[in-house]
C-alpha cells in the first residue's frame, strides 16, 4: 500500500490514522466513530485512539517556558524544554 513513497502503511496503521483524523475534525464523536469502525466495544475504538490522546495530553505543555529564558538573539532557539538552572 505504501511501497511507491516507502511507507510501511498497514491495515491497523490506516485504521488509526483514519480514527485519529476523525475524532480531530469531529471532537467528541467518540461513539459515531466506533460505529464507523464496526465496533462492538467503545474500548476497542479507544485503543486505536492511544496516539491521538497523547497528542491532545501533549499540547497542554508543549509552549511551557522552563525559566531558562534565552535572549532572541541567541544563537540556539528556545525549546520549551530547557531545565532550569541554578543562578
Amino acid at each position: 500500500m505504501g511501497e511507491r513513497v516507502e511507507v510501511r502503511a498497514t491495515v491497523h496503521a490506516m485504521r488509526r490514522a483514519f480514527a485519529v483524523a476523525f475524532l480531530s475534525s469531529h471532537e467528541g464523536a467518540i461513539e459515531a466513530l466506533q460505529a464507523l469502525m464496526k465496533h462492538a466495544r467503545i474500548d476497542t475504538t479507544q485503543v486505536y485512539l492511544r496516539a491521538f490522546n497523547r497528542t491532545k495530553a501533549m499540547e497542554s505543555v508543549r509552549d511551557l517556558s522552563w525559566g531558562l529564558g534565552l535572549s532572541p538573539d541567541a544563537e540556539e532557539a528556545h525549546t520549551g524544554f530547557e531545565p532550569v538552572l541554578p543562578p
